[in-house]
């Protein structure tokens, strides 16, 4: 992976990690905050609504010796796994195997510790992906795009 300081790295995490920032007293339930929708449907509206987790595109490549991780409580998050290896090889498998099963690359952030990939899926929906050196491995996250 191309080296850039510890600051990008952190910088590419929280972003990634956080999404945009709300205004304060903006929508306190975490369906407020996760609702895709333009408007903002009425309070009773949004507490009776429980966020959905999407599910992993169809056909998407994941690495071999890939074992589950546990998913956060963050509904953008669609599947999180690690895989036995460091350095920049989860970077480029991906950056190959991506475009391999039909998912276009629209951007990408290699750093030293982590690595973020944004895709576009067949039906035109971005996702991104995020490898993450943790240990002696990486983990890989993806999820929902978020502006």
């Amino acid at each position: 992976m191309m080296r850039i300081g510890r600051g990008t790295v952190v910088l590419l995490l929280v972003l990634a990690a956080s999404g945009c920032a709300t205004r304060h007293g903006a929508g306190s339930s975490p369906t407020a905050a996760a609702s895709p929708t333009l408007s903002a449907p009425s309070p009773r509206t949004r507490e009776s609504q429980a966020p959905t987790r999407t599910e992993l595109p169809p056909g998407f490549p994941v690495m071999s010796g890939a074992e589950p991780a546990k998913l956060p409580a963050d509904v953008t998050v669609v599947a999180r796994w690690t895989v036995p290896v460091v350095g920049s090889a989860a970077y480029d498998f991906y950056s190959g195997a991506l475009p391999d099963a039909g998912y276009a690359i629209v951007g990408s952030y290699p750093s030293e510790r982590a690595a973020l990939i944004r895709f576009r899926d067949p039906a035109g929906q971005i996702w991104q992906l995020v490898a993450e050196l943790i240990g002696d491995g990486t983990r890989i996250t993806v999820q929902t795009d978020r502006p």
